[in-house]
């Protein structure tokens, strides 16, 4: 269980990584050094790493954290553990 934290920190860590990177991509035109060369649309660019942030973000809560291994034990409904 305790892996799983740790890579749902770090992934979530690198999905705001990539987040401030589109923001800044889309509000100030502003793209990594090492990307400057090989992006033509930047505004399209940064759009792309908010989705991309988001879909990663989206993988954390549903694929790490609420389907962990505590979370089968409650079987269907979270609820019937308190029956």
């Amino acid at each position: 269980m305790r892996l799983y934290l740790y890579l749902a920190m770090s992934s979530a860590l690198v999905a705001l990584f990539i987040a401030a990177s589109g923001v800044a991509a889309v509000t100030r035109g502003w793209v990594l050094p090492v990307n400057r060369s090989r992006v033509r649309r930047i505004r399209l660019y940064g759009w792309g790493q908010l989705l991309i942030a988001f879909a990663l973000c989206w993988h954390v809560v549903f694929g790490l954290v609420i389907s962990g291994p505590g979370i089968r034990e409650w079987g269907a409904c979270p609820a019937a553990c308190f029956y």
